[in-house]
């Protein structure tokens, strides 16, 4: 159940918010539902206390169809040229 759930600390707060900004929502309302959604991912798991993976959904449940911009995309290193076909 909902209630069995730990609330969630300063540091998942934090994530949540940082994300939330970094995708332009602005909505201090969409934040706290994205934690309530976090405690309930992890309550249908059957946990006390919400993860890294309760915090994702959360994000693609709540905050992400909020979004008014997309975070800069990560270059991890320079694209080859595929080779050419034998």
């Amino acid at each position: 159940a909902l209630i069995d759930v730990a609330p969630l600390d300063d540091a998942a707060m934090k994530a949540l918010a940082a994300t939330a900004n970094a995708l332009g929502v602005d909505s201090i309302r969409a934040l706290i539902f994205a934690g309530e959604a976090a405690r309930a991912l992890a309550a249908l798991e059957g946990r006390e206390v919400a993860e890294q993976g309760d915090l994702a959904g959360a994000v693609r449940l709540v905050l992400a169809p909020r979004a008014t911009r997309l975070p800069p995309q990560e270059q991890d290193a320079p694209t080859e040229d595929p080779p050419p076909p034998p």
